[in-house]
């Protein structure tokens, strides 16, 4: 009688140990599933994090090399455009005039600064992020601010964010349970299943979905030193002053100064093309425009780097 109640007890006991066992590992599994559900699974995590730092630096490196092609651009326009982005001469056809008339428009250091920020925000850095599949609208050429500066005859070009970019990283549910909320899965894990197994292995599949699961913020600055000194134009501010002074304002020159400003051409490095046309001849004005080479063609740009400018005289401007 001893020996068959120690059995039962034992038997009991085993029992009650295993069917513990069960319930334990039932409820391990069912959390796991639940956790999961809640907060992504660490090494798919990685993953997506991975990925989403991958999708960084591609991102920069599209600023990087838009941001270039830019400075460029920009360099190459300003140059071409005697170092103004208006007019405040105004202009003969597109050429921009540093002098019209007794009024002078020769840019300084400042200027060049100032007027290259423009081209950058304006024109060719707002054309390359219209084309950044990145920004897609997030980004304004007007949020960033801009220096440049010549640093041992190479012109520096930089650019700061003044806000980040927001990287979304993209998660996707690809696994059963994910299409079930906490009280389908706890209600599945209650009603059985194949121990062992968890409840993604037998729980009905569902479409995987993808959804926001974090973000990374970008700040895509640059900076870009191209090898021609935008400085190098303002040497023409010489030029045009000894024009001014010999062609316009000496008594016999001023009367017919297309000889005089012809005179200069060829002189370091400086054509100069002087304009006749019946309209210049009505308004009593001579137009000369000079160009100079300050550069050798830049990377994605055939031509040279030439800086041109006009000056307007008067005919005839100081009486004898």
């Amino acid at each position: 009688m001893m020996r068959r109640n120690k059995k039962a007890l034992l038997y009991t006991l085993i029992v009650g140990v295993f069917g513990l066992l069960i319930l334990m590992l039932r409820l391990y599994y069912t959390s796991e599933a639940i956790i999961e559900k809640e907060s992504l699974v660490t090494g798919k995590s990685a993953l997506e994090a991975l990925q989403g730092l991958h999708d960084r630096e591609v991102m920069l490196q599209y600023f990087d090399i838009g941001s270039l092609h830019a400075s460029y651009d920009a360099v190459r326009d300003l140059t071409m455009n005697g170092g103004w982005y208006g007019a405040p001469c105004g202009q003969y056809g597109a050429v921009k005039l540093w002098y019209d008339r007794s009024v002078a428009c020769m840019p300084a250091d400042a200027n060049l600064s100032e007027q290259l920020s423009l081209f950058m925000e304006r024109d060719h850095f707002a054309t390359q992020l219209a084309t950044n599949p990145f920004v897609q609208g997030r980004k304004d050429p007007r949020d960033y601010v801009y220096f440049s500066e010549v640093v041992e005859g190479r012109t520096a070009i930089e650019g700061y964010s003044t806000a980040p970019i927001m990287l979304t990283i993209m998660c996707s549910t690809t696994r059963k349970e994910d299409a079930l909320d906490k009280t389908q899965r706890i209600a599945a894990a209650a009603v059985g299943g194949p121990i062992g197994l968890r409840v993604w292995d037998w729980a009905v599949a569902r479409p995987a979905t993808t959804f926001a699961c974090g973000q990374i913020a970008v700040r895509p600055d640059f900076r870009h030193e191209l090898n021609v000194s935008v400085n190098t134009m303002l040497s023409l501010r010489a030029v045009v002053e000894d024009m001014v002074a010999r062609c316009e304002k000496d008594p016999v020159q001023s009367v017919a100064p297309e000889g005089c400003l012809r005179a200069f051409n060829g002189k370091d490095g400086i054509a100069v093309d002087v304009q006749e046309t019946d309209a210049l001849r009505q308004e009593g004005a001579v137009v000369a425009i000079l160009a100079k080479k300050i550069g050798d063609h830049l990377p994605g740009i055939e031509q040279d780097v030439v800086a041109r400018i006009g000056i307007k005289l008067r005919k005839g401007a100081v009486q004898p």
